[in-house]
């Protein structure tokens, strides 16, 4: 069997700790040397608080955005509602509009991946193990207000033993959680019953296990690595996080929120992109080779990067 629920205890602590530890800090960019020299220098206080680790990046483009994924921010802040409430209903409608795309789809993961993939909002977050990825998406300006916006990236570490794999139980019984994400109390024990249900479930010989330390697994966000069905994920170089609903005691039984977990990077480092360097930085990736054709190879993509280019090159 995984180790997952071995680890379950100590991964909890390991990741409600962010909360508690000071960050590494943050610095500015000045120019995409010196954005790879502290890449480089980048290390934890007092050295590697974990084994077998790898530095983790996350690119925004503006610098005051949080680490929440879009299903839970507020779109309209004259409403308080948030997609979250409405997280089934659109993936059943995804599913009506577009049976082609999810007809092989045996995982819940894997139905949520594509989604994401595809600009419906989910309760996953991307990162890249790629420092010069991160970078190109903490230069893009989304908006006109976002011109006027530092960028930044997010460098902290993770352990390997941390970063489970799209088939794990635990990450699916999270993308399952659409299941109880319009009720406001949903009790965890009937929960457990449902996934008793599922395949990814039944043939993982967690219905056993004792119902409190699968508690404790499904009550934190969990790093992993999707399956490599699309060109732009292996470029990319991606991976996520994953976030469940708040499990909360009530009358001394465990009952679903509404509301998502909620994440604190620890040890970490912001890098911060300032806008007036933000276009000198994205010339300098293309040399790179990291260009928007690349990262997103799209046909549509491709086509319009020619064309740029073309009008770079002749002035038109």
């Amino acid at each position: 069997m995984h180790t997952e629920l071995q680890l379950a205890a100590e991964i909890l602590k390991y990741s409600f700790l962010g909360g508690l530890i000071n960050m590494a800090g943050n610095n500015t960019v000045e120019s995409i040397n010196d954005y790879i020299n502290q890449v480089n220098n980048f290390t934890l206080p007092g050295g590697s608080l974990v084994s077998k680790s790898i530095k983790l990046f996350r690119g925004l483009s503006d610098f005051e955005y949080d680490n929440v994924p879009n299903i839970e921010r507020i779109i309209n802040k004259n409403v308080h509602n948030t997609p979250l409430r409405f997280e089934e209903k659109m993936i059943d409608k995804a599913r009506l509009k577009m049976p082609e795309l999810f007809v092989s789809d045996i995982f819940p993961i894997q139905t949520i991946t594509k989604l994401q993939h595809y600009g419906l909002p989910t309760r996953l977050l991307d990162f890249t193990t790629n420092a010069l990825v991160a970078l190109y998406f903490a230069c893009q300006n989304k908006s006109e207000n976002e011109k006027q916006k530092n960028g930044k990236v997010l460098i902290f570490y993770e352990s390997e033993d941390y970063i489970y794999n799209c088939y794990s139980p635990f990450v699916n019984a999270i993308a399952d959680m659409n299941y109880v994400s319009e009720f406001t109390v949903y009790s965890f024990y009937d929960y457990k019953k449902y996934l008793e249900t599922k395949n990814y479930w039944k043939f993982s010989n967690y219905d056993s296990v004792d119902i409190k330390q699968i508690q404790d697994r499904l009550s934190a966000p969990i790093f992993f690595e999707a399956e490599l069905q699309s060109e732009r994920i292996k470029r990319q170089q991606g991976l996520f996080l994953i976030f469940p609903n708040i499990i909360e005691e009530l009358s001394g039984k465990p009952f679903f929120k509404e509301n998502l977990v909620k994440w604190v990077p620890k040890n970490c480092l912001e890098l911060i992109i300032p806008s007036n360097i933000k276009s000198k930085l994205l010339r300098e990736l293309v040399e790179l080779g990291i260009t928007k054709s690349y990262l997103f190879p799209e046909p549509e993509n491709i086509c319009t990067e020619i064309f740029d280019d073309i009008k770079d090159r002749f002035n038109f």
